[in-house]
């Protein structure tokens, strides 16, 4: 599993970039590089975690994917110290799968079309899913939250020859997923000018309110 940003992704840090920061992400278009020392939590849309989760088949017997939900590690008050922003460059793809991570401490997962922000309905009523020996089923996941800093993995319940067999899946080197939601406002805001040349300084009450707007 990995994360998948694809189209207008912005980073959130819990400290307020440093003027050397700055010039940096100012002379280049990396953002994740730059901001790396400060452990960002990036988003796609409003607020929306876009993974790539991979099932692939080890063994002799076929699995059948029961359900597949999420679990809630850690949750705090969004992050609020700077936020950088690339706007939309192109189209989207429709995200499958999404879990609602304000809903429980192990929400279900929901088909989710991105594009519209529309619900449509418990996952598993309407997929089943097997995967056999040798075979990959790739899955496009998203984790929504519109009020918190949540740290959370995926749980995978299945049956394996008639017996159940539950695993929870977390980022290489055991890392938890991370979510933020938009925070109310932040110390400094920085979004990526019209030609795409370089990040330039904007009110953070406007970016804000650019974010919630964006879908």
């Amino acid at each position: 599993m990995e994360y998948d940003f694809t189209g207008s992704v912005w980073w959130a840090t819990s400290r307020k970039l440093t003027s050397a920061t700055v010039e940096k992400l100012r002379a280049d278009t990396a953002p994740s590089a730059v901001l790396a020392g400060y452990e960002p939590v990036a988003s796609e849309f409003q607020a929306g975690t876009l993974l790539k989760l991979v099932l692939t088949g080890c063994g002799p017997a076929t699995v059948v994917v029961k359900d597949i939900h999420a679990s809630i590690l850690k949750k705090a008050d969004p992050l609020s110290g700077s936020v950088v922003w690339q706007p939309p460059q192109g189209d989207l793809d429709v995200t499958s799968m999404a879990f609602d991570l304000d809903s429980s401490a192990r929400p279900a997962a929901f088909e989710y079309d991105v594009m519209l922000n529309k619900r449509r309905g418990d996952y598993f009523l309407r997929h089943a899913t097997q995967v056999s020996a040798g075979e990959t089923v790739p899955f496009a996941v998203m984790g929504l939250s519109a009020r918190s800093y949540v740290e959370w993995s995926i749980v995978i319940s299945t049956l394996v020859s008639g017996h159940p067999w539950e695993f929870a899946v977390l980022l290489p080197g055991g890392r938890p997923i991370r979510t933020t939601a938009v925070a109310a406002t932040y110390q400094s805001a920085y979004l990526l000018d019209n030609v795409g040349v370089r990040y330039e300084p904007v009110d953070p009450t406007q970016l804000v309110a650019e974010l919630h707007g964006s879908r």
